[in-house]
């Protein structure tokens, strides 16, 4: 667990305060683009076209930083003389945002010779103008005559705080003034004339305000400043802003007048750090002095005219301002951060792109540079966000929660109840609803922040915003993050989290009830309505119902489905429900005054009243801040204001706010930018925003109407203005590694997606764009402007195609260092926007069955998201994927490469099926190499898709298997066990163990209490808390009843209710006790009067039913009385009561009849009888079960089963056992059994009735009477069958087994079965040589499975009568040569032919040794004719020929075999390990030697022992012998050899070492040597691995050995597991480290493969080919492999050549009625498999004794009285034989 700093550790406990919370990085480069505007087009021009995508991908590649130039001027030409005068103010917010955010570079100064533009002060205080106005009245003179502009151009506006004059629009005073879009591109275009015809009409009122706003009312201003400075001697600085001599009468109002100085003022000269963040480029035309008179020379500079030369010339007042600027800028700025550059004119363009190409080129070239030093500078030294990916997300709540809390007021009556609540004991949450605009969120995060100030112990506090982050959007990562802070808070460890959500919500209610006592947690969790409906999220269950002294939980909602399901499941106290409704009309109107003061703000009196005759209709605090923020801000004091002007209700206001942005800032741009916004869901930055609009071909319609743009790009400076206006109701936040804008309310999504995103094409198509441009798709390509948006004035042509200059979106960006960054955004949005286009099929190839998306989305965020987006497109295919992840969700999490496999293992099984699927598979297969270089060749056991939706495991035994009474947990226990496990019934998690007792379990209804019965004395009822599996007492029934010494006692039915127990207990005599849970007392004990072998409580726990030999008795259960006897004809093995408690159901293994009892408040009423001799013909009734609906009763026979009607008294359907079926089977470990139908259920909607056969479940539709499908159990018996009545769920326990099957009955008509696995562990593979079939035993070793490599399906079961010591197969397959351990005479050895399932010869009464061939269908058997120690071993061949074969003893025999012989890879030679002689005194053998035998001649052609080797090295014994697949002439001999060792002191000393041998088999010479060998301290076993060329060897150590040098080389990076093997001819090593499988390169010792096989492995084998790997697991389990090498395998030849894979025929799919039949399910003839239930043997041995003795007929007699059998009456049966 890693260490926290303190920092981290008090925002997990949530001890925070508004000052502690700091913003985090913003995640963006954002540089203020400062310029005069006109006269550096064509430079920023070039900016924007080659530097800023640079210094982008530059940002985004090296520090996952966003890049935004702010260039206000560029393509805003229209909007530079605005009519509210809001320019300046609002540049230099920019310039302060930029300041704040901006992790880099912050401003970029680009100036020519031209000064720019002045501006008027937009507001002068009260007393300021009327000293001005009152000073230049005073001091009339020429200068002075138009003193009244000033009356003219401000106003009053007593709404300002404090009042102020402020300027007016100029269409107040100039009405003409309108449309100045229209104009401007023409005044500024080159070819401008004012005669043009587009300026006529215009061009005197765009003057007389240039006037107004560059003469007049400035002189005005500053003829009344010099009158004011000589009456009150003040000192005015000119050159920033005015500084009075006398502070007590400041001047504030007049700025600087010059737009470029002012922004220069606030950008670098009052920054801190210019020197780091700040840049000033100069250009310099150096004849521009030549051509003042030119036409566009106004532009380039401001010229005044000198009258004495007569002629236009640079004004010396501005070159003398621009110098001196200039010269303050040099000593505020290094050499590095400027640059100047000189240029000449160029006709009329001035600048030209092409005859400045040279310069533009170097200007771009520094810019860029410049910009990536400072980018690196600042970077490299920035505070990045630090902490875990847990402390991120609490911080980003945090965060949250302080922008809330800030701005919140009022309430206190509210607030007051809440800390009632946090400070009181309730052990229920608290939950605050309202409607949407109530301030529910406010209320939340003021308590979050200030609740900890009312305790005096430590408090914990942990917020959620529901919604707000990915993390809190779905209930299991909510739930991930919440457990994780809370083990925090209990200093365990916050990484080891269980992933299922059941056990999730386990966990987090343990937790809560975990917290220090001295503690007090507070858990505030908003709106958790906005939750995402997956899992058990919606009906809100996870919320704990009860809660610890110490902590409280305050949860948020709106009206609807969520506030009902907390009223039902979790909260049913009301005075733990808090509405928070509207404000008082004083609250409101409190709460405006309070919002406009903080905007320096007031309202008049008649603007108070208007507003309190509002805030009665509407008072909700959403309608208050929209009042505030957009219709009283545009209030000035003169205007006239009456409630009809006014917005009335929430809707209306929200209606108001977007009105007013279409009529600001245009319609479709609004439109455009809030569709957008919304369409997002997640938030949209500013640069993402910027480049969406630039494609949006209807935005740049409308933004350049008139005109035709040099470059394709909406001016940033479009969203940035609305999302400065409408930034009250944004809110931004860290998604995704940047900083994101989105609506802070859902009212305005609602409303966007009513007012823009109503028309389903729109929808379409901004979703559309969304996903071009996240896809990337537009990056680095011209894209056409469409002819739907081509302006009619002509401005555009429908063939232009431009770059929108939009950046590529790859799925990852790698930096110079290495270092891989993900584009979560681009996994955040893609897959929404594609689905929501309606471009379904580049959904599907681009995401969601893309392997690449998959595995990086995986990494970037989280296996959830793929998930959610496969949700998104519901289908079969989907599904299956979907399903797929979550059921390998734990094993991705824990190593994402495995994301392949586990893929491609799972969905194999629809590879044919489904198109989208198979393209996953085959990319998995390809792309899924560099990750993890394993291939499935068949699919994993659990099949995605099949009807086996879980396995519950169990380490013991399973004997009981039930639900609880409302279907929601599954128990299950064995008897030898107290062990209880318990889980989520629909989805196999959340499980737990409780301890309770060794025994039969019995649960109540309402699972409070858990009765076990002791199963061995049959004596003890022990009562055990259901909730923890506490013990809470005993019933000891031999207490209570009178048994006489010798009397057989036995216990029989047992039924528990909730407050109730009846045991039947027997022995002369039945009693009938009942008991009392709580207290553990009988309440009554009935003697009956003959045997009792039915017993059963009715549903509402009133009554019990219990026979009494022939008759029906019923006893009250609380007041003990007996309420009616009913006579039947037999006594009774079966009963059945109704739900309703109005029938009771009795049969009889007598009679093949029906008795129905009604039943009438526990007294029998009416009996008759249904008799079934028609549908029960030669068959019993043992069984009886009612339907949950109580309209049908099923009876169960060996044979039939059949369903009777409740309300017709007749049968309605009938089903005989299927003609398939078997009649008997052997298990492994047992004898033959007769297959009958062990078990029953119906469907919980009734309407289907599930019968098991066998392994078989039958499911039949009873209204039809037709069989549906058939399922397959693992091979067993089933024991127990439940049906779920609310999930649609089928349980099964087989016989003996230790796990419970889970089926979902939806998927059981499915082609796919789940992959088939053996009874035990595998201990054994082998596999044919062309690799179709695989062979395996596992541990109970009486059985060899017969498996198929392309589908993993057991073909057939080759059972035994005894364990199987060992086997061969013949290169083909056909036949099986089996050694037994010896039980009958003359059987131990087998030979099989498998193509007919039949034992061809049975021989032997030893076990041997079982060798194959490589290529020839021969087998070689070793073994003793005689059962003793010394007996020689003779040697047969078995060869096939088709269906015949010839067998043959070798004419010498072996003494002694020390090891497995095999043959040599040609097939030619016999290699055996053996030894002359045994000596037993030593307990050792003597001289052991290598064999090898020529199988052509049938003779010994070599024997090598040490005295062969005498002359080249001192052996003292042979030790192992190995063969090669490479050199099948060659074999390694490793030996022991007395070695010489030198010492120091005592010289050279005989020391024992290892040696290696490569021998000829043929001429039996030495090819090489390696003495010595491996270090002798290690054992010579299996777990040496030796090269197939003998090069090199890895010992049990691990360590590598090189043979050619005899020295060790190095050794694997951690320690070898077995089972292992060399594979890929030596390049690679593969072992087994428990469930995962390794593969390292021997190379360079990286790993290749970490796969988790979900299972611990056993056994390996690595066929012929060296990458083909068979794996055998602890469960039965097989799994096969192809290994790959990509850097040298042709991975798509290898891989096209896979049954599995290949394509040839797709086969329509078609739903069979159930699982294929094979061998060894079968006994007639179908298809060309053999039917045998038994297999035949090659001996005749007659009838078996069972057989004879199940035709002797038994015959009634009367026992002797004997002492033995006291318990036996005159009614007892025997055998005639006995």
């Amino acid at each position: 667990m890693s260490v926290m700093n303190d920092q981290e550790k008090k925002v997990l406990l949530g001890q925070v305060t508004l000052g502690t919370i700091a913003p985090v990085p913003s995640g963006v480069v954002r540089v203020f683009i400062c310029t005069s505007g006109q006269d550096t087009v064509q430079e920023r021009n070039a900016l924007i076209e080659i530097v800023y995508p640079r210094v982008r991908e530059y940002c985004r590649r090296e520090y996952g930083l966003e890049f935004q130039a702010v260039d206000l001027h560029w393509g805003n030409e229209d909007n530079l003389y605005p009519d509210n005068h809001s320019t300046c103010s609002f540049y230099h917010r920019e310039i302060s945002r930029c300041q704040e955010q901006s992790e880099g570079p912050n401003f970029l100064l680009l100036m020519g010779q031209k000064r720019g533009r002045c501006s008027l002060p937009a507001s002068i205080p009260d007393e300021e103008f009327r000293h001005l106005r009152h000073a230049l009245m005073r001091h009339k003179g020429r200068q002075n005559r138009n003193y009244g502009l000033l009356e003219e151009w401000y106003e009053l506006n007593e709404n300002a705080l404090p009042n102020a004059y402020i300027l007016k629009p100029v269409s107040s005073n100039i009405p003409e003034y309108v449309d100045v879009s229209s104009i401007c591109f023409y005044i500024l275009h080159p070819c401008f004339t004012f005669s043009s015809p587009v300026f006529k009409g215009k061009g005197y009122e765009w003057r007389k305000w240039q006037g107004t706003n560059e003469s007049s009312v400035p002189d005005m201003l500053r003829h009344g400043l010099m009158a004011k400075v000589l009456r009150d001697g003040f000192a005015i600085g000119w050159r920033f802003h005015c500084r009075p001599l006398r502070p007590q009468t400041p001047i504030s109002f007049f700025h600087k007048r010059q737009y470029v100085e002012s922004q220069v003022y606030h950008g670098i000269e009052t920054a801190e750090h210019p020197d780091g963040k700040c840049l000033a480029l100069f250009r310099n035309i150096i004849d521009l002095k030549n051509h003042t008179d030119d036409e566009g020379s106004e532009k380039f500079t401001e010229l005044t005219y000198n009258e004495r030369q007569e002629h236009l010339e640079i004004d010396p007042v501005v070159e003398k301002k621009l110098t001196a600027l200039k010269s303050r800028l040099e000593d505020l700025l290094p050499d590095a951060n400027r640059a100047t550059f000189e240029v000449l004119w160029r006709y009329d363009d001035v600048i030209d792109p092409k005859l400045h190409k040279k310069y533009l080129d170097s200007l771009c070239d520094a810019v860029l540079n410049k910009l990536i030093t400072l980018v690196d500078n600042v970077s490299k030294e920035r505070n990045a966000q630090t902490g875990s990916e847990l402390y991120q997300e609490v911080y980003q709540h945090w965060l949250r929660c302080k922008d809330l809390a800030e701005s919140y007021r009022g309430r206190e009556d509210i607030l007051t109840k809440i800390n009632r609540y946090l400070l009181g004991s309730s052990p229920k949450p608290l939950v605050l609803h309202g409607v949407s605009g109530s301030g529910k969120t406010f209320l939340m995060s003021k308590c979050s922040l200030e609740a900890q100030n009312v305790f005096t112990c430590p408090v914990i506090t942990i917020t959620r915003y529901v919604g707000y982050t990915p993390h809190s959007s779905s209930l299991r990562p909510l739930l991930v993050s919440l457990c994780s802070q809370l083990k925090v808070v209990l200093d365990d460890d916050p990484n080891v989290i269980p992933t299922d959500c059941a056990e999730l919500v386990k966990l987090f209610h343990k937790l809560l009830h975990r917290v220090p006592k001295d503690y007090r947690l507070l858990m505030f969790l908003d709106d958790i309505s906005l939750i995402r409906p997956d899992s058990s999220a919606t009906d809100l269950t996870w919320l704990p119902s009860e809660l610890s002294k110490n902590v409280r939980l305050v949860v948020s909602t709106k009206p609807g489905n969520s506030l009902a399901r907390l009223r039902d499941n979790v909260v049913q106290e009301q005075e733990n429900f808090l509405e928070i409704g509207a404000l008082s009309t004083a609250e409101a109107y409190n709460l405006l005054l309070h919002l406009t003061a903080q905007d320096n703000r007031v309202v008049t009196e008649n603007q108070r009243d208007t507003l309190r005759q509002a805030f009665q209709t509407c008072s909700l605090p959403l309608y208050v801040k929209i009042m505030t923020d957009f219709v009283c801000k545009e209030w000035v004091s003169s205007m006239l204001v009456s409630t009809q002007m006014l917005p009335m209700a929430l809707a209306d206001s929200v209606s108001y706010m977007f009105s007013h942005l279409e009529k600001t800032y245009g319609p479709v741009t609004v439109t455009r930018s809030m569709g957008y916004l919304c369409a997002s869901k997640t938030g949209l930055s500013d640069c993402e925003m910027h480049d969406i609009l630039s494609l949006d071909d209807a935005v740049l319609g409308e933004v350049f109407a008139n005109r035709h743009p040099l470059l394709h790009r909406v001016p940033c400076s479009k969203w940035i203005q609305i999302k400065d206006t409408v930034s009250p109701f944004l809110a931004s936040k860290k998604q995704d590694g940047v900083t994101v804008n989105f609506l802070c309310h859902e009212i305005f999504d609602e409303f966007v997606k009513e007012r823009y995103l109503c028309d389903e094409n729109t929808v379409k198509e901004i979703h559309s764009l969304l996903a071009d441009y996240f896809l990337g798709s537009w990056a680095n390509q011209r894209k056409p402007f469409s002819t739907k948006y081509t302006c009619t004035r002509g401005a555009w042509s429908p063939s232009i195609e431009t770059d929108r200059l939009v950046p590529a979106q790859p799925h990852t960006f790698t930096s110079r260092s290495g270092v891989t960054r993900y584009n979560r955004r681009k996994f955040d949005q893609v897959a929404r926007h594609l689905y929501c286009s309606g471009r379904l099929e580049e959904l599907n190839r681009l995401v969601l069955f893309n392997y690449d998306w998959i595995y990086n989305k995986t990494k970037a965020l989280s296996l959830e998201q793929i998930i959610t987006d496969l949700d998104l497109h519901p289908s079969k295919e989907t599904t299956l994927v979907s399903e797929c992840l979550r059921v390998s969700l734990s094993v991705i999490e824990k190593d994402i490469n495995n994301l392949a496999a586990e893929l491609s293992g799972h969905l194999l099984p629809h590879y044919r099926s489904y198109p989208n699927i198979r393209q996953l598979i085959n990319t998995c297969d390809r792309k899924g190499l560099k990750h993890n270089a394993l291939i499935p060749i068949f699919p994993y056991h659990k099949v995605t898709g099949s009807s086996l939706k879980y396995v519950l495991e169990a380490h013991t035994q399973i004997d009981q298997c039930f639900l609880s009474h409302d279907g929601a947990t599954l128990f299950t226990k064995g008897r030898e066990s107290p062990e209880v496990f318990s889980c989520a019934s629909d989805s196999g998690g959340g499980r737990t163990v409780l301890l309770t007792s060794s025994g039969y379990l019995h649960i109540t209804p309402n699972g409070k209490y858990m009765v076990v019965i002791d199963h061995v004395t049959e004596k003890t009822a022990k009562i055990h808390s259901g909730d923890d599996g506490r013990f809470i007492g005993q019933l000891v029934v031999m207490n209570h009843i009178d048994v006489k010494p010798r009397e057989k006692y036995h216990m029989g039915p047992v039924c528990v209710s909730n407050q109730r127990i009846c045991i039947v207990v027997s022995a002369d005599k039945s009693y009938l006790c009942i008991a009392e849970l709580p207290g553990c007392t009988f309440l009554q004990i009935v003697e009956l009067d003959n045997r009792a072998t039915v017993c059963e409580i009715t549903s509402d726990s009133n009554f019990v039913f219990c026979n009494s030999g022939r008759h029906m008795l019923t006893y009250n259960l609380y007041t003990l009385e007996h309420t009616s006897t009913a006579a039947l004809s037999y006594a009774p093995n079966s009963m059945a009561l109704t739900h309703d408690g109005r029938r009771c159901y009795v049969s009889s293994e007598m009679e093949n009849k029906l008795t129905t009892m009604h039943v009438i408040r526990g007294s029998v009423d009416v009996v008759y009888k249904a008799v079934l001799e028609d549908w029960m013909e030669g068959d019993k009734i043992y069984e009886l079960k009612v339907s949950p609906d109580d309209t049908m009763v099923v009876l169960r026979g060996s044979h039939n089963l059949v369903v009777h009607s409740r309300q017709d008294e007749q049968v309605t359907a009938h089903f005989h056992r299927p003609s398939e079926s078997l009649d008997e089977f052997r298990l492994p470990m047992s004898s033959y059994e007769r297959l009958v139908f062990t078990q029953t259920a119906f469907s919980g909607d009734s309407r289907y009735l599930f019968g098991t056969l066998f392994r078989n479940i039958y499911m039949w539709e009873i209204s039809s009477g037709n069989l549906i499908t058939a399922v397959q159990t693992p091979p067993g018996v089933v024991s127990v069958l439940l049906a779920s009545p609310n999930y649609g769920l089928l349980y099964t326990l087989l016989h003996g087994h230790s796990s419970v099957q889970c089926w979902d009955v939806q998927e059981v008509t499915n082609k796919v079965d789940p992959v088939d696995q053996l009874c035990d562990r595998v201990t054994d593979i082998r596999v044919t040589s062309d690799q179709s079939r695989a062979f395996a035993t596992c541990s109970t070793g009486e059985e060899i499975a017969v498996v198929e490599m392309a589908t993993g399906t057991i073909l057939d079961l080759l059972t035994h009568d005894s364990k199987v010591e060992d086997f061969a197969i013949s290169p083909d397959g056909n036949h099986v040569l089996v050694s037994t351990k010896p039980k009958w005479s003359n059987c131990a050895v087998k030979v099989w032919n498998v193509r007919n399932r039949q034992i061809i010869a049975e021989f032997g009464n030893t076990s041997g040794y079982c060798v194959s061939y490589h290529k020839e269908n021969a087998l070689l058997l070793l073994y003793q004719q005689e059962n003793t120690f010394k007996a020689p071993f003779h040697i047969t061949r078995f060869t096939f020929y088709d269906e015949n074969f010839l067998s043959g003893v070798f004419d010498f025999q072996v003494p002694f075999l020390l090891s497995k012989p095999f043959v040599t890879a040609n097939d030619r030679h016999l290699v055996m390990f053996t030894a002359r002689d045994y000596i037993g005194s030593k307990g050792m053998y003597d001289t052991p030697e290598v064999t090898v035998v020529d199988l052509e001649t049938e003779k010994v052609i070599n024997i090598f022992t040490p005295e062969n080797f005498y002359d080249v090295t001192s052996m003292v014994a042979i030790l192992d012998v190995r063969g090669s697949p490479r050199y099948p002439t060659m074999l390694a001999v490793i030996y022991l050899s007395e070695g010489l060792k030198d010492t120091p002191e005592n010289g050279q000393l005989f020391c024992p070492q290892y040696g290696l041998l490569i021998l000829d088999v043929i001429q039996g010479s030495i090819k090489a040597m390696c003495e010595p060998f491996i270090s002798a301290a290690l054992p010579i076993n299996n777990d040496l691995l030796l090269a197939n060329d003998f090069s090199f060897a890895i010992d049990g150590s691990s360590n590598i050995f090189d043979c050619v040098s005899m020295s060790y080389s190095g050794s694997m990076p951690f320690k070898l597991r077995s089972p292992r093997s060399l594979a890929l001819n030596g390049k690679v090593v593969v072992f087994a480290d428990g469930s995962i499988l390794r593969v390292f390169r021997l190379e360079n010792m990286e790993a290749l493969v970490t796969c988790e096989t979900h299972a611990e492995i056993t056994t390996l084998k690595i066929c012929d080919d060296d990458r083909t790997l068979v794996l055998g697991c602890n469960d039965g389990t097989l799994l096969s492999y192809i290994l790959l090498y990509p850097d040298t395998d042709d991975c798509e030849d290898i891989l096209s050549a896979l049954p599995s894979r290949q394509e040839d025929s797709v086969p329509d799919r078609e739903v069979p009625s159930r699982r294929s039949p094979r061998a060894w399910d079968k006994v007639s003839r179908e298809d060309n498999i053999p039917g045998y239930s038994r297999p035949p043997s090659a001996k005749s041995t007659g009838p078996s004794e069972k057989e004879l003795l199940e035709k002797v007929k038994p015959v009634k007699r009367i026992r002797p009285n004997s002492d033995t059998y006291l318990y036996m009456n005159d009614k007892s049966v025997t055998c005639a034989v006995m």
